[in-house]
């Protein structure tokens, strides 16, 4: 369980609090300089994310090492749910155009506007406002058109996974977004997530781990 998932803005500083610290007591203990406590107001706020060199020791700091099995097990109970695609069914109309993985004849989409992007590597983050839907007998370009007739802005499609079952795909990777405090509630719509097609990517390859 890649140890990220756990340390949103929300958990970090409902952890902090909870073990009665201020920032200055979290930037001292990850040997930050005295009273230097920007980078854990940024992590806070969702304006920066932590950076992987200080997962580990922020999840003990926090107390929220013990959560990590956690977490794992709630992977374990949704990928129960399904199980990866053995009769590979190729959609000709979607594979040539942007990158799909899994196999089937439905399919589960991510995808989201260019500036979302550009903000957030500005910003030095790894993840974006996307969204992520499903879509059954259609060729998800034509859904998504659907979806956004009439907005000034293309839109990207990161990933495509095919899939026999996008219903119970669909759910799973929302559930787990959820779980994860990545769900965006104000966004216009309920499918929208703060993630990126790599993320979304590792997310599926744990689902189907055998």
């Amino acid at each position: 369980m890649n140890s990220k998932f756990l340390l949103t803005p929300k958990k970090i500083r409902e952890a902090r609090e909870k073990q009665g610290l201020t920032r200055a007591d979290i930037a001292k203990e990850l040997g930050f300089t005295p009273g230097n406590t920007t980078s854990i107001w940024m992590w806070e706020k969702g304006e920066r994310e932590v950076p992987p060199k200080h997962h580990q020791k922020l999840l003990n700091i926090l107390g929220l090492e013990n959560e990590v099995p956690e977490a794992k097990r709630f992977l374990d109970i949704q990928s129960s749910e399904f199980k990866r695609d053995d009769d590979f069914s190729k959609n000709e109309n979607i594979s040539d155009r942007y990158e799909t993985i899994g196999s089937g004849d439905n399919s589960v989409y991510l995808y989201y506007y260019p500036n979302y992007k550009e903000n957030a590597k500005l910003k030095g983050e790894e993840n974006w406002k996307c969204k992520i839907g499903r879509t059954e007998d259609t060729d998800p370009n034509i859904r998504i058109n659907q979806q956004i007739t009439g907005m000034p802005e293309q839109v990207i499609i990161g990933l495509v996974i095919l899939t026999n079952e996008p219903v119970k795909l669909e759910g799973a990777i929302h559930r787990l977004l959820k779980h994860f405090d990545r769900h965006i509630s104000d966004a216009p719509g309920a499918e929208w997530f703060l993630t990126s097609p790599d993320e979304i990517r590792e997310l599926y390859n744990l689902l189907i781990e055998e």
